[in-house]
């Protein structure tokens, strides 16, 4: 919208009606007022984005610090069980 400034400004009273005029003038002041109000916003979203990632990471970290570590579980082994073919002669 910089650049409209621009081009708003090179046909200054060519549009041959103040109407046009103080309406692309208006439009071009709002956009403006617009972006920057947009601008603010997403900064604001930003940050309570942000905040909201800190908040997560710290309850993340409370949770694992109150939850106890335990070892991990001692597997043994079981032998082979040996199949028996028939009956004992």
């Amino acid at each position: 919208m910089d650049a409209t400034d621009q081009v708003f400004g090179g046909f200054a009273g060519a549009t041959g009606s103040d109407r046009v005029e103080q309406a692309l003038e208006g439009f071009y002041a709002d956009s403006s007022d617009s972006r920057k109000k947009l601008g603010e916003l997403l900064d604001r979203g930003s940050g309570l984005l942000r905040g909201l990632a800190e908040g997560t990471q710290a309850v993340d970290r409370s949770l694992a610090d109150a939850l106890p570590v335990m070892p991990p579980a001692t597997v043994v082994p079981r032998a082979p069980e040996t199949a028996t073919t028939g009956s004992p002669q």
